[in-house]
C-alpha cells in the first residue's frame, strides 16, 4: 500500500541563513540542522524589491509581479491609493490549483490571503486581515480557532516594542504558541495533502531586534521545535522550508528625495493637513485629531522636526511613551512631494518597502532620457563615509518585470547595498545618514530547506528563485502547471531514481476567474497601516 504523499511547506518570514548557521554552529536548531543533513538547500532568490510584497503572490502563483499584477502594499484606484488584498492577485495560487485537482490544503497566515479563498481544505488568513472581519474558511472555523486560543493573533501589535521589550518577545513567543495550538488541532482533526503554515515573528523580531541576536535566535528556536513535533509526526512527510526575503543589518537610510531635490528633479511644498477633509461623520479622524494636527502642524512642530533637534535618546523615550498617538497626532513632516512640478520622486503612494521613484516627465517624449538620467544618478550614489556605492542595482520595471501589468509598477525599482534602505524623507540636507540604532532591514538573499523521501541528502542548490516553489511542489504532487507561470521545476533537488526526477512537468492552460473585491472601510484601512508603520514599511 503505498503512502499518501504529504507536503508542510514553511514560512519563515524573513528567515536567513545568517541566523541559522551561527545558531546551528551554538547547537541551537537541532531540526533545522537535521533537514540540512537529510535534505537539499541553498539560497532562495526572493523578488526585486525583496519585500512581503510582491514575494507572497510570487510564492503563491509562480509568477512575476508583472503577471500577477501586485508590486506593493498600496495599490492605485485613479489617483487615491488603497491597500492591496488577495483578490488584487490575478492567476490561481497554489492551493487553489491543488484543489481543483482534488488536493485538501491547509492554509495559515499567509500573507494577502484576506479574504480567505473558498478551496478545499481550510484557510486563516495573514498579515493584510482587517480587524473584525471574517478570517477564515470555512468561517465557522474562527469559533474553534477562539475556543482554542482565546483572542488568536493575526495583527501583532510591534508598537509595544517602542515601550517594553522584553514583553514585546514575550508576544511573539505568544503568537507562536497559538499558532501551535491551532496546528495540532488541524493536524489531529483534519485530512490534508499541504499544510501551510507561515510564522511572521521572525521577521518582526529581526525588525526590531536585529541587535539582540539571543532574543532573534530565541524565536528560531521556538519555530525550530514545532518542526520537530511535525517531523515525529509525519516522518513521511517532504518538508520545504523558505522566506519571502533575508535579512541583513540597517545600518543607514538613503534620503531619496532630498537626493532628487539636489538634482533639480523633484520640488516640495507645505503640506497640507492629512486630515484637512475631516468631515463630521463620515471620516475616522475625530475632531480633536483634526485640531492637533492642524496646530501641530501650523507651528511647524512634526516627528522629523522632533528627530532634527533632540537626542536620539530623547526621541525614542517620546516615541516608548506615545506609541501610535505619536504617529497619529504628531504630523510625519511638514513639507510633502509637488508632484504637478516634480520629475521624479520617491512617493507615498508606495511604501518604503519598494525601494523605487517615480517618474512624471512634462512631456510624452522626455520619459526615455528620464529613464536614463534618474538610473544614472540613482547608480552615482556613494556613502561619504566610505566612498562605497549605496545603490547595488537600478531598473526600469521593463527591465525586471513582463506580462500585462508591468505599466502598473511604479517606474524605477533600486535594489540597494546591504545596509542600506531607502526613505521619503524631505526635511534636512544629508543624502545618507546613520541609523540612530541598528535595526535590522530586508535583504535578497531567503532561505531554501528541502526535504522528504524523493529529496537529495546533504545537497546545495544554486540559483533558486522563490518563483520556483509553487510549480515545484505542484510537480512533485504530480499535478499540473499553469503554462504561464515563471518559475521552474527544481528538478535537480530530486533523487534520480524518483518519479518527480524521472517524469515531464505537465502543464495546463488556465482559465482565470477574478475574485470579487472585499472593500475596506477608511478605519480599516488606518488600521492596517498603523501595523505597517511600526515595521517601518510607511511613514
Amino acid at each position: 500500500m503505498n503512502t499518501p504523499l504529504k507536503v508542510f511547506l514553511i514560512g519563515l518570514d524573513g528567515g536567513t541563513f545568517r541566523i541559522i548557521h551561527p545558531a546551528i554552529t551554538g547547537n541551537r536548531l537541532p531540526n533545522i540542522k537535521k533537514l540540512l543533513k537529510t535534505g537539499s538547500s541553498g539560497v532562495l532568490t526572493s523578488t526585486i524589491p525583496p519585500a512581503t510584497i510582491p514575494a507572497f503572490p510570487t510564492l503563491m502563483t509562480g509568477k512575476n509581479p508583472g503577471k500577477h499584477g501586485v508590486f506593493d502594499f498600496m495599490h492605485k484606484k485613479g489617483d487615491t491609493p488603497h491597500l492591496v488584498d488577495g483578490t488584487n492577485i490575478h492567476g490561481e495560487t497554489l492551493w487553489r490549483i491543488l484543489s481543483n485537482q482534488g488536493k485538501r490544503c491547509i492554509v495559515m497566515n499567509v500573507p494577502l490571503t484576506y479574504p480567505p479563498e473558498d478551496i478545499n481544505g481550510i484557510v486563516i488568513s495573514g498579515m493584510m486581515t482587517p480587524a473584525g472581519r471574517p478570517f477564515t474558511h470555512p468561517r465557522r472555523f474562527a469559533k474553534t480557532i477562539e475556543r482554542l486560543t482565546k483572542r488568536y493573533t493575526i495583527r501583532f501589535d510591534s508598537s509595544i516594542a517602542e515601550r517594553n521589550l522584553k514583553q514585546f518577545v514575550a508576544n511573539l513567543h505568544e503568537m507562536i504558541n497559538k499558532r501551535k495550538a491551532v496546528m495540532q488541532y488541524l493536524l489531529d482533526h483534519e485530512e490534508w495533502d499541504l499544510f501551510t503554515i507561515l510564522f511572521r515573528a521572525t521577521d518582526i523580531v529581526q525588525h526590531h531586534l536585529w541587535r539582540d541576536q539571543d532574543a532573534v535566535i530565541s524565536i528560531y528556536e521556538a519555530i525550530d521545535r514545532i518542526i520537530g513535533e511535525l517531523l515525529e509526526r509525519e516522518p513521511n512527510a517532504h518538508v520545504f522550508i523558505f522566506s519571502d526575503h533575508g535579512f541583513t543589518p540597517l545600518e543607514h537610510s538613503f534620503h531619496v528625495n532630498i537626493y532628487l531635490k539636489s538634482l533639480g528633479l523633484l520640488k516640495i511644498k507645505q503640506r497640507e493637513s492629512s486630515v484637512a477633509s475631516h468631515k463630521t461623520g463620515n471620516s475616522h479622524h475625530s475632531r480633536r485629531e483634526v485640531i492637533i494636527e492642524r496646530t501641530l502642524r501650523q507651528i511647524g512642530l512634526t516627528r522629523s522636526r522632533l528627530r532634527g533637534f533632540l537626542p536620539s535618546t530623547i526621541t525614542r523615550i517620546i516615541g516608548r511613551l506615545l506609541g501610535k498617538r505619536l504617529r497619529r497626532y504628531v504630523p510625519a513632516t511638514h513639507l510633502e512631494v509637488d508632484a504637478h512640478h516634480s520629475k521624479a520622486y520617491f512617493s507615498k503612494t508606495v511604501t518604503a518597502e519598494t525601494q523605487s521613484v517615480m517618474l512624471s516627465p512634462k512631456k510624452r517624449d522626455e520619459y526615455g532620457d528620464l529613464v536614463k538620467i534618474v538610473k544614472k544618478k540613482l547608480s552615482e550614489v556613494k556613502d561619504p563615509n566610505t566612498g562605497k556605492p549605496v545603490v547595488k542595482q537600478v531598473f526600469h520595471r521593463s527591465e525586471i518585470y513582463h506580462g500585462p501589468f508591468v505599466e502598473q509598477a511604479p517606474d524605477i525599482i533600486m535594489l540597494l547595498e546591504e545596509g542600506y534602505k531607502a526613505t521619503t524623507t524631505l526635511s534636512g540636507t544629508k543624502i545618507i545618514e546613520a541609523v540612530p540604532v541598528i535595526q535590522g532591514t530586508h535583504s535578497i538573499e531567503g532561505i531554501f530547506i528541502a526535504a522528504g523521501p524523493t529529496i537529495k541528502q546533504a545537497t546545495e542548490v544554486s540559483q533558486i528563485h522563490i518563483q520556483d516553489l509553487a510549480p515545484t511542489i505542484l510537480h512533485l504532487m504530480q499535478t499540473p502547471i499553469p503554462e504561464d507561470v515563471d518559475g521552474e521545476v527544481k528538478k535537480e533537488i530530486f533523487t534520480e531514481e524518483s518519479i518527480p526526477f524521472k517524469q515531464e512537468p505537465r502543464f495546463f492552460t488556465p482559465d482565470y476567474a477574478k475574485r470579487r473585491s472585499v472593500p475596506l472601510s477608511r478605519s480599516e484601512e488606518e488600521e492596517i497601516k498603523d501595523r505597517l508603520r511600526s515595521l517601518g514599511y510607511i511613514d
